[in-house]
């Protein structure tokens, strides 16, 4: 009885460690900088290219009366010469934050 106490908190808890570590498995960073190009479902952004994901989020951040306000935009509000900040898992982009 004791030994299948054990099995089944062990059990538990690497199926709990798993959950966590799907958790963080996104590994994203934010790469910022001025925007190169844009098109074709890509960027560059300081001589490196990235890819559009087809559902990435695009936010606007602009700074109005001595505050930065966010609200969603579309990639038609991204433009070369922006600067942005990129956050992408590898080269593969889920969101373009661009700062005005």
């Amino acid at each position: 009885m004791r030994c299948t106490s054990i099995k089944i908190l062990l059990m538990a808890f690497v199926l709990n460690f798993s959950l966590a570590h799907a958790a963080f498995a996104d590994n994203h960073l934010y790469h910022t900088g001025i925007l190169q190009s844009l098109g074709n479902n890509q960027a560059i952004l300081s001589g490196r290219t990235f890819i559009l994901m087809p559902t990435v989020q695009v936010i606007v951040r602009a700074k109005k009366k001595g505050a930065y306000y966010e609200q969603r935009g579309s990639l038609s509000d991204v433009q070369p010469g922006n600067r942005v900040y990129l956050k992408a898992t590898g080269n593969v982009v889920s969101e373009i934050v661009v700062v005005r």
